[in-house]
């Protein structure tokens, strides 16, 4: 239950193991590898084996077959499911099933991906050529009273035509009427109208078209562009609609066809990752420093895993040799979270916020009790802790999940469990639906004097985390050799809370107890008057910052106000789930279909209440620990430990045996 222990390792090879030990430590996943950057360019392994164009070659592979799942994807979705798209959806396969089909190797991923490629580019050429014969016959139909194909009336040799149009046909005026003031031999001929445009055709001597055009277009007549043809526009139309049927049939087949291809999905599936994971290899290696003969790649391992290590890298390479070695100063050392049992699921909230640095406290097990109640309490419902364990249970049984994903999933459970238990305390049950049976172990909120134990308690509960968090950042001060800042910087600290809290409360549990709080609070505020400002030489100004720092109290009591987020989710929660079995039991009173309404309405307003008070309770169970708990000890901004390892997008593979 802490932050790993890292050692860098050195791995030395010769060039013809370098394919095999790359293999094996990919296959193995426990190594992070570092690039090394030096001053002077250095010959890289990618040079020495051509590792770099083939590791192009397999980018293309793995680009088609991209192409090809998207492709497919179009065609036909995959049903994922509401829960599938929300944590990830993966194709599930045996290993001998992913096996034969990666059998398959380069060709037939570029035969999956070519057929695939066809295919779009059969069915875009015809959407295109469907595209483009209904712009002409949308171009065509206000022309189509036209007898004569257009490409016949451009062979005369001292008229040219030209096609108009007028989108004001109705305020402006008719060609016969102003075809005397055109100054130009002119003849025309109305084709009809469409909405407020109207066409015609006007045949024009050639020296005075121009002067005639202008003046027609200040008018608010238009030229307009009808496509060519051999056929007058009726019959055109008439063809372009024959052409566009068999287009429609063609689309059809070719659809079909689509949908064929998509039979061949799980096989793309394994043979993209198969290939993705086998450039990230290629690259990997490629950027190893090398000589003619041999080769070196350094990282970061586990010291838990160096073994694994070893056996995997001997058992490919003989000849290889594994170096290793402790962090040296200054070195960036990534970080990794060893937590089992029962913390491995609260790893997850420490993960949100981050990673602590190397060498500094994991707080995931310090926080694993304080979430779990304050999870429990925001919720405080037994019968909503019994349906988030069985779905969280459930998830876990369907789901093949990793990482972070299956400790989000133990999460649930474990909030289950904990709304269970402060349902208990509590007597939450669908709300008060069975209040007058079961009776709160502790204490009901709703009671008299309730509300006010609900506060009282997370007060304490902020402030015992609070003290809780200050003794941990003086335990390491003084497993770090700092006691004095121990004493200082938390000590008197201490001092000062404890004895402001007795002399604010303490005469409820005896007159010694308020004298004890002034004295604690004294020491404590003469303590830090003295020992805050001590990295200032000067004595004025070192006294002027410890008297300074006493203002920092009201940064505590922030800190334990912050904490009645609790009483507040946890009354809201149980207000609503009373609310909601209040109006549902005015639905008895309705005859015949009133116990319909009643189990309705309580099934789906306590299901609505759960699923958003979960959200808020993980939410401000997780803030809590982040601002006012981490805030005391915990140093965050470490790196993410990220090993050399197998990553598939698309598959799940059930192996025989675990690696």
């Amino acid at each position: 239950m802490a932050i790993a222990e890292m050692l860098r390792v050195t791995i030395v090879g010769l060039v013809e193991d370098s394919v095999r030990i790359t293999e094996a430590i990919h296959d193995k996943g426990v190594i992070q590898i570092e690039t090394p950057i030096t001053e002077e360019p250095e010959k890289r392994l990618g040079e020495v084996v051509d590792l770099n164009s083939r590791a192009l070659e397999t980018d293309s592979l793995v680009s088609g077959l991209k192409s090809a799942i998207d492709f497919m994807d179009r065609q036909k979705q995959v049903k994922k499911g509401a829960l599938g798209t929300f944590i990830g959806w993966h194709y599930r396969i045996d290993e001998d099933g992913y096996n034969r089909f990666v059998a398959g190797g380069e060709a037939r991923a570029k035969e999956i991906a070519e057929l695939c490629s066809a295919q779009e580019s059969l069915i875009n050429d015809i959407n295109n050529e469907l595209k483009r014969i209904d712009s002409e016959i949308e171009q065509l139909r206000p022309w189509s009273s036209l007898t004569l194909p257009a490409s016949e009336l451009h062979t005369l040799k001292r008229h040219d035509f030209y096609f108009l149009s007028n989108e004001n046909a109705k305020k402006s005026p008719e060609l016969g009427e102003i075809a005397s003031g055109l100054g130009a031999d002119i003849a025309y001929a109305d084709l009809g109208s469409s909405g407020n445009r109207r066409f015609s055709v006007v045949a024009l001597n050639k020296e005075d078209a121009p002067e005639a055009l202008r003046k027609l277009s200040s008018m608010g007549f238009e030229q307009a562009q009808i496509p060519e043809s051999t056929l007058p526009p009726a019959l055109e139309i008439k063809r372009l609609e024959t052409r566009k049927e068999e287009l429609g049939r063609a689309l059809s087949e070719a659809s079909g066809n689509a949908l064929k291809l998509c039979e061949m999905r799980p096989e793309a599936y394994c043979l993209h990752d198969h290939f993705a994971n086998e450039k990230a290899r290629l690259e990997a290696a490629g950027s190893f420093l090398s000589t003619e003969s041999a080769f070196v790649l350094d990282g970061w391992v586990r010291k838990d895993r160096l073994e694994g290590l070893k056996k995997a890298v001997y058992s490919a390479a003989p000849t290889a040799v594994v170096m290793t070695r402790q962090p040296e100063e200054g070195e960036d050392v990534p970080v990794d979270l060893v937590n089992k049992g029962i913390f491995n699921p609260f790893e997850a909230v420490t993960r949100i916020m981050g990673l602590p640095k190397q060498g500094t406290i994991d707080p995931t097990p310090l926080l694993a009790v304080f979430f779990f109640i304050y999870f429990g309490t925001c919720m405080g419902d037994v019968v909503y802790g019994i349906i988030m364990t069985a779905i969280g249970i459930l998830m876990l049984k369907k789901l093949k999940t990793a990482g972070m994903g299956t400790q989000l999933l133990q999460l649930l459970v474990v909030g289950g469990i904990a709304t269970v238990v402060m349902g208990v305390m509590f007597g939450g049950y669908f709300g008060d639906l069975l209040s007058k049976y079961i009776r709160p172990l502790w204490f009901d909120p709703m009671s008299e004097n309730g509300p006010l134990i609900f506060l009282g308690f997370s007060f304490g509960m902020g402030v015992v985390q609070i003290l809780f968090g200050m003794a941990i950042k003086a335990w390491d001060n003084a497993r770090n050799g700092r006691w004095l800042s121990a004493i200082y910087d938390q000590g008197f600290w201490v001092l000062l809370l404890l004895g402001v809290g007795l002399l604010m409360g303490g005469g409820a549990l005896g007159p010694g107890f308020s004298s004890a709080g002034k004295w604690m609070s004294i020491v404590g505020a003469v303590g830090l008057m003295l020992t805050q400002g001590r990295h200032h030489k000067n004595p004025v100004v070192r006294l002027g910052s410890g008297i300074v720092s006493l203002y920092n109290i009201t940064s505590y009591m922030s800190d334990i106000v912050s904490y009645s987020r609790l009483f507040g989710l946890g009354f809201t929660s149980i207000v609503i789930g009373m609310v909601i079995n209040y109006m549902a039991k005015m639905m008895l009173g309705i005859p015949v279909i009133g116990y319909v309404l009643f189990a309705a309405l309580l099934i789906f307003g306590h299901m609505f209440n759960l699923f958003i008070n979960i959200t808020g309770a993980f939410i401000h169970s997780s803030r809590l620990q982040y601002v006012e708990f981490f805030g005391k000890f915990a140093d965050f901004g470490g790196s993410k430990f990220t090993p050399f390892r197998r990553f598939n997008k698309y598959v799940d593979i059930d192996f025989k045996e675990a690696n």
